[in-house]
């Protein structure tokens, strides 16, 4: 851009001094022609004066110096320089010399802006950026609250499986030792103040059986288990469960024949009669029975 400039500023330099040598060669030769034709030097007068124009023509009232062309070029050139802005280089603000033109000849000269704040013109008149509107988020959906467990209700006991250990006649379990035994089957103290088996060892999950003082009310005391002694313990499960009622019986009778074991004693069914080995199939196809018929029922 401030290449084209420079052209269009020369061009017009070169125009102005073509256009004063114009000039100077015209002035020239009207001066010559309207020396011809005037008389002799002391018989000039209004009314003799020579004239090509049939009305008897304009008199002349001055000349043109010779020097009046080249003081209007230096006039222009002087006039340009002022107005004229370089890349980098702003011209003094300094009023440039009038120029008197022929109202023939009279044009309007191209006005050259300052090329130095091109770029900041372009920053003034460019619209503000408005910043994109962010994109929105998705709304976050409420996140559901689990909902609180409900305790299901107590199954009513409909029939009760029994299994006692029995010390030996005459004999007693020693409550600390009692205790060490239950401990290691995983047997947790709770509900009521008796032990419970839950589905998982760590003592979470429901209750599968149970196991209390076979001497009423059945209960213990952990406070005196030292000084506790027993004639026996009895291990129930009531039906039904929620789980494998089949699978929990299993659990309960090897639990059963592991305290014995631990403790010395006997394994007596709930009339208190030794069990064998088909008393406890017997028990195990009452639970299969049980199970059976509550399917039926539902």
């Amino acid at each position: 851009m401030r290449e084209w400039l420079t052209v269009i500023i020369v061009l017009l330099i070169v125009g102005i001094i073509l256009d004063g040598i114009r000039r100077v060669r015209a002035a020239r030769r009207e001066r010559i022609h309207m020396s011809n034709s005037l008389p002799e030097e002391g018989g000039l007068d209004d009314e003799n004066v020579g004239s090509e124009f049939p009305s008897g023509g304009a008199r002349v009232a001055a000349y043109r110096h010779p020097e009046d062309a080249a003081n209007l070029h230096v006039n222009l050139k002087s006039s340009l320089a002022a107005s004229k802005k370089t890349a980098g280089v702003n011209a003094k603000a300094e009023p440039a010399p009038t120029m008197l033109m022929d109202s023939a000849d009279e044009h309007l000269e191209p006005t050259l802006g300052n090329l130095d704040d091109l770029d900041d013109d372009l920053a003034v008149m460019a619209p503000p950026r408005t910043a994109a509107p962010a994109a929105k988020a998705p709304a976050k959906e409420p996140a559901v609250q689990p909902k609180a467990k409900v305790a299901e209700p107590a199954l009513e006991p409909e029939e009760v499986i029994v299994i006692n250990v029995m010390a030996h006649q005459g004999q007693l379990f020693s409550g600390e030792t009692l205790l060490q035994t239950l401990t290691e089957q995983n047997l947790r103290f709770g509900n009521m103040e008796i032990f419970h088996r839950h589905k998982n060892e760590d003592g979470s999950g429901e209750v599968l059986f149970s196991l209390a003082n076979i001497v009423k009310p059945g209960t213990f005391d952990l406070t005196t288990m030292e000084d506790f002694s027993t004639p026996g313990i009895s291990m129930f499960m009531m039906l039904p469960i929620r789980g494998d009622s089949v699978a929990a019986f299993g659990l309960m009778a090897r639990t059963a024949k592991a305290i014995s074991e631990a403790l010395d004693g006997e394994l007596k069914d709930e009339h208190r009669s030794v069990m064998t080995q088909q008393t406890f199939e017997h028990c195990r196809q009452r639970v299969i029975e049980f199970e059976r018929k509550r399917r039926l029922n539902r």
